[in-house]
């Protein structure tokens, strides 16, 4: 009687292994042998028996996890989220970077402000921005669609793309609407990171440090972009929506608000996870280090 309570209980503790291990491969399907103890010998088995009953190594299905659970060889998808000088730049450059370089995963960013410049080359001052301007909306449109254009044929199977960045505001909720059916064809895990930022300091100390400083304003009065930059930032919060938890609950998002408080709706999974724990341990301002021995 004591042999076949043990017997029992390593079945019993065999088989939640199968399902820890089933859990963490996903919808992949695997066959494992499984140990299973008959309560009473099996006929013939004789004195070679094992106590407690016969082992038979039967090949069980272990897909059970459903694919709704992504694994460490699945494909994301990360759409950043938020007004300009925020810092999703940033954001999305030292991710590229972490995830390249410590996992060795082919990471590659798609800035559509870079497609921006490309296609319209002349001067794009704040009025450009205003979603009252149809011209200016039908180029910027254009511009999110080559951007995502080349993000999907990045992430296709024939393509080893792993992880792609898709750089831009998406500050309404029928832009993010409108990404997700983009992606939704393709087996690629969709993440949005929504980047919040309400210290009016640090934001006019990125205006000054990073936008005077890149292509928009290269060689012109600094006051004078300022100025512009903040209406073109005014035109962006006219239409701002905030990732919502109700109307949007059902898609996979981050929410990072000052670099100290982080909401997470609906992600799992290893590489998801390796990203999530890399975004909360990311400073967006200079920190000093004091080394001593």
């Amino acid at each position: 009687m004591r042999m076949s309570t043990a017997s029992t209980r390593a079945n019993s503790m065999y088989m939640r292994v199968q399902r820890l291990i089933a859990s963490s491969l996903g919808p992949i399907a695997c066959y494992l042998p499984a140990r299973v103890y008959s309560q009473t010998p099996s006929p013939g088995a004789g004195r070679n028996a094992r106590p407690g009953g016969a082992e038979a190594d039967n090949p069980v299905l272990l897909d059970v996890a459903g694919d709704q659970f992504s694994t460490n060889a699945d494909k994301v998808a990360l759409i950043m989220v938020g007004l300009p000088a925020r810092g999703k730049t940033h954001v999305s450059r030292r991710l590229a970077r972490y995830l390249n370089f410590f996992h060795s995963i082919s990471v590659k960013v798609f800035n559509v402000g870079d497609y921006r410049r490309k296609l319209v080359k002349d001067e794009m001052p704040a009025s450009f921005f205003d979603h009252g301007n149809e011209d200016a909306v039908k180029l910027r449109k254009q511009c999110s669609e080559a951007a995502m254009e080349d993000m999907t044929a990045y992430l296709t199977a024939e393509n080893d793309g792993r992880v792609a960045v898709y750089d831009a505001t998406n500050t309404t909720m029928e832009r993010r609407r409108w990404v997700a059916e983009q992606l939704a064809g393709l087996a690629v895990k969709v993440i949005f990171i929504e980047v919040i930022c309400a210290d009016e300091k640090l934001i006019e100390e990125n205006i000054r440090a990073v936008k005077l400083n890149g292509p928009d304003y290269e060689g012109k009065d600094s006051d004078e972009c300022v100025r512009d930059f903040r209406q073109r930032i005014k035109e962006y919060e006219d239409v701002y929506e905030t990732i919502d938890c109700d109307s949007e609950g059902d898609l996979s998002w981050i929410k990072i608000q000052d670099c100290r408080r982080y909401t997470i709706n609906n992600v799992r999974g290893y590489l998801p996870g390796k990203i999530i724990q890399f975004l909360m341990c990311l400073h967006t301002t200079k920190k000093r280090f004091f080394i001593s021995r």
